[in-house]
C-alpha cells in the first residue's frame, strides 16, 4: 500500500475574492515556475510575497498547502488548504488534498470524509476514489477499501494505481487468486514501476512461489536500485530459506525505509568489524516484543568481547529482561546517548556476528521467570490433577500478518482434548473470542497479567505453552519451556520452512499450516499430541 499521492492543480483557478494588481499574475506566474522546477524555497517565498500581497489568493494558499505537505510540515499543510477552503469551499481538488494531508497526520477518519467532500463536488474523482480506499484501508475497513477502489477502476479502467492498492487489500483479505490478479493487471498499465513488482512479489511470497517471488523484487531492485522495501522483502525470502549470509545483508536496509521508527543516535553502527575492547554500545529493541525476546541472547556475546553493554528495550519487558547478564547499564528513550562509542539494533546482531544455521546462539534457555512472581501465581491458580495448558490463541489485531496467525479462540477449543486445564496467558481476548471465554472453560486473568514477568511465571507454572506467533512463543522458546506452534501456510522468516523444530529454541515444536486459511488439519495433529501428553501426564499421576 502506497500513501495517496499529492494531486495537482491542471491550471490555476480565479479566486472567489479579487483584488487587482498588476504583479499579482506576474509573481504567481513565478512562483509556479520556480514550484514545477522543483526549487521549493523559492517558490514557497513567492507565494508567501503573494499572499501578504494579496491574502485571499486562493491558488498561492493552495499551493502553500501543497509545498508544506512536500515538506512534511504536516500542520502548517493543513493550516494553508483550510485557508484556501474558506476562499473557495466547492473547490473539489483542494478537499481531495485535504484528504492527503489529514491521511498523513493520521487522521483517517476525517481523511475519508475530505475525500466525501471531493466526490460529492465531482463525482467522477477516479483519484479521490483511490485515496479514499487507502484511508479506509487504514482504518481497517478493507471490504469498504475495494468498494473504493472499485469505484476508481470503473471510472478509470486504465488507473494502474487502484489496481495495485485494491490487490493489497485483497492480499489482506487472503484473497490471493485476486490479489495477484490485480498486482498483476497494474504491472501490465505501468511496467516500470518498482513498487508494484514488490507487490507482487509480496503476494507470491504469500503462496510459497518462491521462485516468482524472487524474480519480481529482483526487477524492482533492478529498476530501482535504491529501494529499500524491495531489499527488505528479499531479506524475507533468503532468511526463511535459511540463507543467512545473503538475507542478513538485505536485512539491513529496513533502517531506511520510511515507516521505520527515527533514532537520533549520533554514535556509528557497529557492523561486527569494529574492536569494542573498552568500548560502549547502545544496544535498542526496533521492533515487536517477541523481536527483543529473540534477539536479546545476544546482549551477553556483546558484553564478552569487551563492551560496555547499555541496553534499551519496551518498558513491558525491562523488568523481566533485568537478569539477563552482560548489561552494564539500562537506557530509558530519550536519554543522552551522544558519549556512546557504538550503537547497534538488536536485530542487527544477527549479521554482527555472521550468524548461520549453524552458528545460532541457542542455549537451553537464555531469560527466567522470578521465583517471587511463581509463588504469587502458584496461589492464583491452585492446585490441578490435569494437564495444565497455557493457551495463546491471537495477537494484536495491527499485526500486519494478523490475519493469518491468528485463531478464534472457539476453533481452538473445539479441537482440544477436554480433560486439561486451559489457562490463558493473554491479558486482553478479542470481542469476537467473548462468547467463548464466557463458557468458562479457559481460566482468564485479564488484567492482572501486568507485565512480561506475570507471563513468565504462567509460562513457568503450567505443563505446556500452546500458542499462535506471538511473544509469548519467543518468551516460553527463551524460557525452555515445552511449547506448541502454530504457524501460518506461509510462516514469519525466523521459523523456516518444513520444519518441525526451530533452531532459535530447541523446546519449540512446530505444526504448520499445509493450505491456505486452513487449521483443521494441523489442530487435528496438535489434538493427537496432547492426548499422547495427557495419557503421560494420567501414568506419572498415578
Amino acid at each position: 500500500m502506497r500513501n495517496p499521492s499529492l494531486l495537482q492543480n491542471a491550471k490555476p483557478q480565479t479566486s472567489v475574492r479579487s483584488n487587482q494588481s498588476i504583479n499579482i499574475p506576474a509573481l504567481f506566474q513565478q512562483a509556479t515556475h520556480w514550484h514545477q522546477q522543483g526549487d521549493l524555497n523559492k517558490a514557497e517565498q513567492l507565494y508567501l510575497q503573494l499572499v501578504a500581497r494579496k491574502p485571499h489568493h486562493f491558488d498561492a494558499l493552495h499551493h502553500l498547502c501543497m509545498i508544506a505537505l512536500q515538506k512534511k510540515e504536516l500542520s502548517q499543510a493543513l493550516n494553508w488548504i483550510d485557508r484556501a477552503l474558506i476562499e473557495n469551499p466547492l473547490h473539489a481538488l483542494a478537499h481531495a488534498n485535504r484528504g492527503i494531508v489529514l491521511h498523513h497526520l493520521q487522521r483517517y477518519a476525517e481523511a475519508v470524509r475530505s475525500y466525501d467532500l471531493a466526490i460529492r463536488l465531482h463525482p467522477q474523482y477516479a483519484q479521490a476514489y483511490c485515496n479514499r480506499g487507502i484511508a479506509l484501508r487504514e482504518l481497517g475497513s478493507v471490504d469498504l477499501a475495494i468498494s473504493s477502489y472499485d469505484q476508481a477502476i470503473a471510472l478509470k479502467p486504465d488507473y494502474a494505481e487502484a489496481y495495485a492498492n485494491r490487490g493489497n487489500a485483497y492480499l489482506k483479505l487472503n484473497a490471493l487468486e485476486q490479489a495477484l490478479q490485480d498486482a498483476s493487471r497494474a504491472i501490465q498499465l505501468k511496467p516500470k514501476m518498482a513498487q508494484y513488482y514488490c507487490n507482487r512479489s509480496v503476494i507470491w511470497h504469500a503462496m510459497q512461489q518462491f521462485t516468482e517471488s524472487l524474480q519480481d523484487v529482483n526487477y524492482a531492485i533492478q529498476l530501482q536500485p535504491d529501494n529499500a522495501l524491495a531489499y527488505w522483502n528479499r531479506s524475507n525470502i533468503y532468511l526463511l530459506h535459511g540463507q543467512f549470509d545473503l538475507g542478513w545483508q538485505d536485512y539491513e536496509w529496513r533502517l531506511l525505509l520510511e515507516h521505520y521508527p527515527a533514532t537520533c543516535f549520533t554514535a556509528p553502527r557497529w557492523r561486527g568489524t569494529q574492536s569494542l575492547q573498552g568500548k560502549s554500545i547502545l544496544l535498542y529493541a526496533e521492533q515487536g516484543l517477541g523481536d527483543t525476546l529473540q534477539f536479546c541472547r545476544y546482549v551477553p556475546l556483546v558484553a564478552e568481547l569487551g563492551a560496555k553493554v547499555y541496553l534499551q528495550v519496551q518498558p513491558s519487558l525491562r523488568a523481566l529482561l533485568q537478569t539477563l547478564p552482560g548489561v552494564h547499564r539500562w537506557v530509558d528513550e530519550g536519554v543522552d546517548t551522544s558519549q556512546m562509542d557504538y550503537q547497534c539494533a538488536l536485530m542487527s546482531l544477527p549479521m554482527a556476528f555472521k550468524t548461520n544455521l549453524q552458528s545460532i546462539p541457542s542455549p537451553r534457555h537464555y531469560l527466567s521467570s522470578s521465583h517471587e512472581y511463581r509463588q504469587l501465581w502458584r496461589k492464583k491458580l491452585a492446585s490441578s490433577d490435569r494437564l495444565r495448558v497455557g493457551i495463546v490463541c491471537s495477537g494484536s489485531p495491527s499485526h500486519a500478518n494478523d490475519n493469518q496467525r491468528s485463531i478464534p479462540l472457539q476453533i481452538l477449543l473445539d479441537a482440544l482434548p477436554k480433560n486439561m486445564q486451559l489457562i490463558s496467558l493473554q491479558n486482553n481476548i478479542r470481542h469476537s473470542d467473548s462468547a467463548a471465554l464466557k463458557a468458562g472453560r479457559v481460566k482468564y486473568f485479564g488484567q492482572e497479567i501486568h507485565d512480561f514477568r506475570d507471563t513468565a511465571a504462567l509460562c513457568d507454572l503450567v505443563d505446556v505453552v500452546l500458542t499462535v506467533d506471538t511473544s509469548v512463543a519467543h518468551l516460553a522458546g527463551a524460557m525452555g519451556r515445552p511449547t506448541c506452534l502454530l504457524l501460518p501456510f506461509c510462516p514469519d522468516w525466523r521459523w523456516l520452512l518444513h520444519r518441525t523444530d526451530s533452531p532459535w529454541y530447541h523446546s519449540i515444536k512446530i505444526y504448520r499450516q499445509k493450505k491456505q486459511n486452513c487449521w483443521h488439519e494441523i489442530l487435528t495433529e496438535l489434538s493427537q499430541d496432547l492426548l499422547s501428553k495427557l495419557d503421560h501426564f494420567s501414568q506419572q499421576a498415578s
